[in-house]
């Protein structure tokens, strides 16, 4: 009757017994939260590792969060973007590609979008670019990318993700379009007095510009 309830602070019974029966429950849990996400980071892990709950189903639960999210880490990799991650998607990003290329009936090239201060914006944009020369070699490749500023950083690899990305834009772009990110924020400020502005504020800028470069493809005259 009450062979469940003895033996607390036993790091086996919450890591392998009691523990592998609730762990699927709580992850369930946080895959609900995690997908409501719109960036998740990370997690923040509470536990004592004195009891056998927070000794034995900790660590299981930290075994089966990097499982289940093992991938998220090491953001704004180059490397990452363009040889390891980058590689296993970039077949499944050209077949989606090729479905749509296949459906028009004067395919005249492709605008690309992307940044080149992180990671996925730089090694796997580079990557996209490098394919796209040799799938469509003589489509024209329009390329807006935002490049980053000492100012406005998030990340201390930006600078080499950006040398590394420009390689591939020189070679495999026929006009590579590069937008400061300090100066979109600075026209936000001064221009248009948005003093705290946001991705929205500074997305609508970057089409207003986009716009305005592709209109003589879009309009007759």
């Amino acid at each position: 009757d009450y062979g469940k309830k003895s033996k607390p602070n036993n790091y086996a019974r919450g890591h392998y017994t009691v523990g592998k029966e609730m762990v699927d429950i709580c992850l369930d849990r946080i895959r609900k939260l995690a997908d409501q996400c719109t960036g998740l980071q990370g997690f923040l892990v509470f536990h004592s590792v004195g009891g056998g709950t927070g000794a034995g189903f900790g660590a299981l639960l930290l075994e089966r969060l990097s499982v289940d999210y093992g991938k998220k880490s090491k953001p704004n990799n180059y490397a990452r973007g363009h040889y390891t991650v980058g590689k296993e998607m970039v077949d499944i990003c050209l077949d989606r590609i090729r479905k749509l290329a296949d459906q028009c009936t004067g395919l005249q090239g492709f605008l690309v979008f992307h940044s080149v201060g992180g990671g996925t914006g730089a090694g796997f944009g580079a990557l996209l670019l490098e394919r796209l020369s040799v799938d469509y070699g003589k489509k024209s490749k329009l390329d807006f990318c935002i490049y980053p500023s000492p100012q406005v950083s998030t990340s201390v690899v930006e600078p080499y993700n950006s040398v590394l990305s420009t390689h591939a834009l020189l070679e495999h772009t026929d006009v590579a379009f590069m937008l400061d990110n300090e100066a979109i924020y600075d026209i936000c400020k001064r221009s248009l007095d948005i003093q705290k502005p946001t991705y929205t504020n500074l997305n609508r800028l970057v089409a207003q510009v986009i716009s305005s470069l592709t209109a003589s493809l879009r309009f007759d005259g």
